[in-house]
């Protein structure tokens, strides 16, 4: 998975693919412990996916938290009482 298609998709998104990508994981290391894992690769591959997705959620978390405290500073910055001015 490419982190351009993670960074199109919603935060709700994410958080479903993450869910996947977690039980995927369980299942990868469920069949490597009983010698059962065809491609041994897809366990990186699926420990990447689910670190991309992690930080691309992480970083649209904190931008949607600096707009609405930008927001905020901006709206204290119009108001100014007389003992600030």
């Amino acid at each position: 998975m490419k982190a351009n298609e993670i960074r199109e998709m919603t935060p709700a998104e994410l958080e479903a693919k993450l869910g996947e990508l977690k039980a995927e994981l369980f299942n990868l290391r469920f069949q490597h412990t009983i010698n059962q894992l065809e491609n041994p690769h897809r366990l990186t591959e699926v420990k990447r996916d689910i670190a991309r997705v992690m930080t691309i959620l992480r970083q649209k978390n904190l931008l949607r938290f600096l707009l609405v405290n930008l927001a905020t500073l901006v709206a204290c910055l119009h108001f100014k009482p007389c003992c600030l001015a």
